[in-house]
């Protein structure tokens, strides 16, 4: 979830955090041989890498939240620094882009640059996972007393954009779905008190956020699913900084 500071005039807005915090826990399968309809478990070896790789693609994601261009270029450097040689051979071509797109990522210019490169680097991870048959089991966020308060808007936006980071990183359409419809169905407007601002402007990024969530739930595929994430974590991280929102950063990211 997010600290605010700095309040002031209560201004109507969504409140744009999609702050996702959801760990990784071992991938799926089973001992031995495994059943017909179960995918292969992958080397029990690889699993405390997996989960730094799960790590710093979340702290590149939860810098651009912050609107904290720096904080993106350390974990997204050691991403693309870092060779996954042993990786299956059907999974070097998705391992090589993801290194490029990490790259990418920690030369960005700027935030909207950084949002739709952190998109991409999950769907990469999805891709790599399709291609050597696994799928991770992601810690989701559970829903817990949400109700029409400004915490419990914001807990419910955190749920759904966990759910949604999940259906590009696992990938998984039944995620993807349960964030969309959860974010889609919270109300465009809430009233946040966050200092004198330009009431149309923070209401355009609202509209813009719903209208994302909306189209979310109606993308067919995962190029259309990574382009909208990216434009999503762009729009939190621009009505981050118009509000003066300060959020710490998470304790073990980066």
């Amino acid at each position: 979830m997010c600290s605010l500071s700095r309040l002031g005039t209560s201004v109507s807005v969504v409140v744009c955090c999609l702050l996702s915090l959801g760990g990784l826990a071992p991938l799926a399968g089973s001992q031995g041989t495994p059943a017909p309809q179960t995918r292969p478990q992958p080397i029990p070896e690889l699993r405390p890498r997996m989960r730094e790789h799960f790590s710093k693609g979340a702290a590149i994601r939860d810098a651009v939240i912050r609107a904290d261009l720096e904080g993106v270029r350390a974990p997204a450097k050691w991403l693309a620094e870092h060779p996954q040689e042993d990786l299956p051979e059907a999974a070097q071509p998705n391992i090589a882009e993801m290194r490029r797109l990490a790259a990418e990522v920690a030369a960005a210019q700027d935030l909207t640059h950084a949002a739709n490169g952190v998109a991409r680097l999950a769907a990469s991870c999805g891709a790599c996972h399709t291609a050597i048959d696994v799928t991770p089991t992601l810690m989701a966020s559970l829903p817990r007393k949400e109700d029409t308060t400004l915490p419990g808007h914001m807990r419910k936006h955190y749920r759904a954009a966990d759910l949604l980071y999940r259906g590009l990183v696992v990938p998984s359409e039944h995620s993807w779905k349960l964030g969309a419809d959860a974010l889609t169905g919270d109300p465009v407007e809430l009233e946040l008190s966050q200092g004198p601002m330009a009431k149309p402007e923070i209401e355009t990024l609202a509209r813009q956020l719903h209208g994302l969530a909306e189209e979310a739930a109606k993308a067919p595929n995962t190029k259309a699913r990574t382009e909208i994430y990216g434009r999503m974590l762009a729009t939190c991280s621009d009505c981050h900084k118009k509000q003066n929102v300060v959020m710490p950063e998470v304790a073990g990211r980066g």
